[in-house]
């Protein structure tokens, strides 16, 4: 009977946590911001076509600022995350380096 370990995945993968880093800096928080600022402009389109006046411009800095601090607020939310996920990535690197002592 032959022993094989091929394609075994134990271990801690600091590529794979930088790369779900990335994805979360990348895709998922820039993206949305990217989304609210297409949505946000699309509003003030529409809403540029059916009102005239000053509380259709103080809606309009009302939306603007409520997309400017959804955006804020899902980075400073993305900053926590990547840090507590540094620290569990270096946990886990410290873990895997004292799986096996060496002799």
């Amino acid at each position: 009977m032959a022993l094989n370990i091929e394609g075994a995945s134990l271990g801690y993968d600091a590529n794979g946590v930088q790369s779900y880093i990335n994805d979360i800096n990348t895709n998922l928080v820039e993206e949305a911001c990217t989304q609210l600022q297409t949505g946000l402009a699309g509003l003030r389109t529409a809403t540029d076509q059916v009102w005239v006046g000053q509380s259709a411009e103080t809606f309009k800095t009302n939306m603007e600022h409520d997309v400017d601090a959804i955006c804020a607020a899902m980075r400073e939310s993305r900053e926590v995350l990547i840090a507590e996920l540094k620290e569990l990535a270096n946990r886990m690197g410290q873990l895997d380096e004292n799986l096996v002592q060496p002799r």
